[in-house]
Parts: C-alpha cells; structure tokens; sequence
C-alpha cells in the first residue's frame, strides 16, 4: 500500500496503473469508508426492483460528498424511482442537501461515514432541504427538512453482520440494508408538470459477485486512452450483482408495494476535480436558509458531466458487464453509435466472469474494447440506439423539463468471439420507465440515470438480463 493512502481506502490522486500486475492503488474494507482527500466522491445504489404483483421499479438511491472549499462540504442524497402504468411512464425525482461530511457525530454533519472495518460499514445521510417542485421558481421549491436531525429519514446504507455470517463488507455473501425515506416531486413522460411527492424505501440485499474493479485496476480517467479524454480522473468500483431479498418494501405517496425480488449494484466512485482557485471568499452556509441560497448561487453539479453513456449490466447467466461510450458532439445527441454515421470518440468495457460457487479465485475478468469505426474488426462491443437505420423511429424521449432528449432502447452487439464468455451475438435493451431524468439546480446539468431490461430479440421474448443506463451531457 502506498505512503500517500489513507484510512485504508484510495490513494489520492488517482493514477493509471497502466498494462501491469501490481497491486491496484485501492483496498478493503477502507474502500467503503469516506475518503476526504477527494474532492467527490459517492455511494451509489442503482438497480431494478419487482413487487410481488410483477411491477417493476427502476430505483436509484444515492449518496455524495462534495468538498467546495476546504474545509467546507456539502452533502447530496438522490432517489429515482420509475415505472410505467400501462403506456405512461412516471418518474419520482428526490433530492437533498446538507452541511458538512465526518466520520462521527460531534459537529453534526449531514453525511455520517464512520470508520469502516471488515464488519462494520454505514453511511447516512439527513438532509437540510429537499427539492419538492420544478417551478419557474427553484427557491420556491426548496423546503426546509425540519425540525434536523430529527425531520426524513434520509438515505441510509449499512453492513449487517448478523445475516452476513463470517463473510466481511465487500465479499460474497455480505449482507447490506438499503433504505431512504424523502420528499420529492413526481413527473410523467408526456406531461411538465410536477407534484409533490413522498417516498419511503426498504430493502436487504446480499452480494453474490464481490468487489469488481472498472477501467484499468479501478482506475478510469484521460490516462486510459492514447489522446486524453474530457472526463476528470476517479477511482470507481463496483458490487455489481446485490440480490434483493423478498420482503421489502417502496412506499409512493402512501401506497405500499411489497418487494419480491430484484437486484442492485454499488458503485463506489471517488472523483479528482480541481480545487477552487478563486480569490473570491467563500462565505460558509451557518444554517439551512443560508444553504438555499449558497444551492442557488454557487453550488456546483454533484457530477462533473461527460458526454456519453454508461451501462452496468447484469445477466442470469451470471456474467457482468460494464459498457462506456464517449461520444461525439452530434445534434440531435441522442442519436448515437457506429451504425447511425455517429460513432464514439473512445470507451471502455469490463466482462466480470462468472462466479461458481463462493470460489473468490474465480473474481476474474476482462477488458472490452468499444467499435469506433463502422468498417472496423477490431472491437468487442457497439453500441448503438435501437433502430440506427430509421432513427426517428427509434425509442427516445424529450424532457418537458430540461428539453433535452435522450435515448429510450438500444441495440448492443459483441464480437463473436465473446459468446465463449457467456455473451449474445446481439443484446437488445430497453428502458424500464423513459422518463428519468435527474434535473439537478441547474436544468442544463440534467441528465437520465435510469434501469432497462435486456432482451436476445427486439420483440421482448427471451429475457437476457437487467441493465442500469447513465446518459449524460446531452445538453
């Protein structure tokens, strides 16, 4: 482990390790716990849920840190949660903010990670305001969560040893809850408005895959590709494959529905920006009113945007994936892949084999390497919209909101050489509910994050698997 690593976790900054076999710069159990020498970082739990009726859920529950100026940190929740009612999708956006990040409760952070061990890990966070409408307003539309620290529950996550047996935080067999109680507002795909909205979200997971890195030795960033790249450099790995216990429950607005089954995945990013530089002083918010107009004013995007796509994919079969596009600037963006004349810049991909049994030497895997030229044969991967030859009449939905558009279904193809490793000639994805959009306090940081359905055949009759999709910068 490195001289310059803390808290057991990962070093900073983040470093291409390049084609070796070193020991990556990240580790366990330190890897869950908070790691204050980045400027951001978050926990991010994305997957698809089913009540015991058959309705699936796309869900989202996430949690961030950002440092603006240190030592001040704001704290940032996000829930997603969208489904479809026949033909109309709907979509509940919640979001919150707060005061301060530590490790204990002595100053009253609004994000709590304390210090994590082979046993222990949770993180929480209770928020100041929550974002409860999308009016011409935005002041109006942040609402005060009081009386703190005793308002909504917030976003809570947390390691529970007593069902998880000897198996320790990150491994097969872990044992987590997951649960979120907020404000928010609800939308639906071919309507602007907003109404308020109240959610409460419970739910036990298990690991069964472990720890996975993404990129390069978890590390993704410019120093991946040979020119570069836009997005800032991070650390990111991954729980890809949390199987949701029966017996949990999504409550909307009142109604409760009983989780039967469904997964998620984890994945545990840390983010370098650059510091702020400016000779301006920040004056620190002392308490929510003063928050609500620092949110208004100066706070930054909890995600610094790139321009592409990003899919976790989890198949029955047991084989993991992740898939990332870099695209081009293109109008519309939406309309995207090697097939339709707009091919990517660069990207990256990771095959994660499957496991067999509780076997951790089988944690193996692979790199993928994305299509970048129609007529090319070096490549594992394309990605491309659902219908890259008539592309008006591909699946995609415009946001009364932001008014961007984004992609709605998909048409994924892997070399044949891959069907060794469990993968389809041709994969065919479509949105659980197209309307999830996360518009941040800015409507030009809007972006989808949202979970699809895979399919072996346009027509939806051979399930493959479950899919998370991220479309940002399509502004």
């Amino acid at each position: 482990m490195n001289s310059d690593t803390q808290s057991g976790g990962a070093s900073f900054p983040s470093l291409n390790p390049g084609p070796s076999w070193n020991v990556p710069r990240v580790s366990l159990p330190g890897l869950f716990g908070m790691q204050s020498q980045f400027q951001q970082e978050w926990w991010y739990y994305v997957g698809t849920v089913y009540s015991i009726s058959g309705k699936a859920f796309s869900l989202q529950i996430q949690i961030l840190r950002a440092t603006i100026s240190q030592p001040f940190q704001i704290g940032y929740g996000i829930t997603g949660i969208g489904w479809k009612d026949e033909d109309e999708s709907y979509y509940i956006s919640g979001q919150g903010f707060g005061l301060g990040a530590a490790e204990t409760l002595l100053t009253l952070p609004s994000v709590l990670v304390p210090p994590v061990n082979d046993y222990t890990y949770s993180a929480s966070m209770v928020p100041l305001l929550e974002i409860t409408g999308r009016s011409s307003d935005l002041l109006n539309d942040i609402h005060l969560n009081f009386p703190f620290p005793k308002g909504w529950d917030g976003w809570k996550f947390e390691y529970l040893p007593n069902q998880s047996g000897r198996n320790p935080v990150g491994s097969i067999g872990s044992v987590y809850s997951i649960s979120a109680h907020g404000r928010g507002y609800k939308t639906s795909a071919n309507n602007g408005g907003t109404a308020d909205s109240a959610y409460r979200i419970s739910l036990t997971v298990e690991d069964k895959r472990g720890m996975v890195m993404e990129g390069v030795s978890g590390y993704v960033g410019p120093d991946m590709f040979p020119n570069g790249g836009d997005a800032p450099a991070s650390y990111e790995c991954a729980q890809p494959f949390l199987n949701i216990q029966s017996g949990g429950s999504l409550e909307i607005d009142g109604e409760t529905h009983v989780i039967e089954k469904g997964y998620l995945w984890l994945d545990r990013q840390m983010v370098v920006t650059e510091e702020n530089s400016s000779s301006e002083k920040i004056a620190v918010p002392r308490n929510a009113e003063e928050l609500k107009e620092f949110l208004l004013q100066k706070a930054p995007s909890p995600k610094s945007l790139y321009l592409g796509d990003w899919m976790g994919f989890v198949l029955d079969n047991g084989v993991s994936i992740v898939l990332a596009e870099f695209w081009q600037k293109s109008v519309p963006q939406w309309i995207t892949g090697t097939k339709t004349g707009h091919p990517p810049k660069r990207g990256f991909g990771n095959l994660y084999f499957k496991i067999d049994g509780d076997a951790p030497v089988a944690n193996g895997g692979m790199a993928l390497r994305p299509k970048l030229e129609l007529g090319s044969d070096d490549w594992d991967y394309d990605v491309n919209i659902l219908c890259p030859g008539e592309p008006e009449k591909s699946p995609h939905w415009q946001s009364p909101l932001s008014g961007q558009t984004y992609a709605t279904a998909w048409q994924i193809d892997f070399a044949h050489g891959l069907s060794g490793y469990g993968l389809p000639e041709t994969m065919y994805v479509f949105a659980v509910s197209d309307n999830c959009e996360i518009v941040m306090l800015s409507k030009k940081g809007a972006f989808f994050e949202g979970a699809a359905l895979a399919y072996a055949d346009k027509e939806r009759k051979k399930f493959l698997g479950h899919v998370f999709v991220e479309q940002m910068g399509f502004n």
